[in-house]
């Protein structure tokens, strides 16, 4: 099957995911791959994966597949292999364990007031500026802020989102 859309292109989903591509692949060739051989990143290409069982039975064969050599179509930014889901097994599984205390579900329940003030907060903010990119502004910051305030880093002004902490 042959499909000319660039999945690994931010700028292609700016009209939003081509879900009826997506449905296509699914019944068609749930497991794709994209032919880039001229990309310098890229090259020679790469997989999409579009069932989910696919997807869970990748996600859980690491000695075939791996998060560890980056899953993002950009250059990966320094230190961005220490991102839990930048790591595979063992060492991810390592992490993941340490962490795991941190969520369990009395210790999210004591939290739901912060995460409620946050969550108001951020959303008030983005409705201050009348417009912006939800995703940057609110899913992304969200987590952020919550991530911060469990392992102790103190509140500050402005945001916390993945472009960049800014004052």
């Amino acid at each position: 099957m042959h499909v000319d859309f660039p999945f690994h292109d931010p700028a292609a989903y700016t009209a939003g995911p081509p879900y009826p591509l997506f449905a296509e692949l699914q019944r068609e060739d749930p497991v794709h791959w994209v032919d880039v051989p001229d990309h310098p990143d890229l090259a020679p290409g790469y997989w999409v994966v579009t069932r989910y069982d696919d997807v869970v039975a990748v996600s859980r064969d690491a000695a075939t597949f791996c998060s560890g050599q980056g899953f993002l179509f950009e250059p990966s930014t320094e230190g961005s292999e220490l991102l839990l889901i930048n790591q595979d097994a063992p060492r991810h599984t390592r992490h993941r364990m340490l962490i795991a205390r941190a969520f369990t579900p009395k210790v999210v329940a004591a939290m739901e007031p912060q995460v409620r003030a946050a969550t108001r907060a951020i959303v008030d903010r983005a409705l201050e500026l009348g417009s912006g990119d939800f995703v940057t502004e609110v899913a992304a910051e969200l987590p952020l802020v919550v991530i911060a305030d469990l392992i102790g880093v103190p509140r500050r002004t402005g945001t916390w989102s993945s472009s960049g902490a800014t004052a």
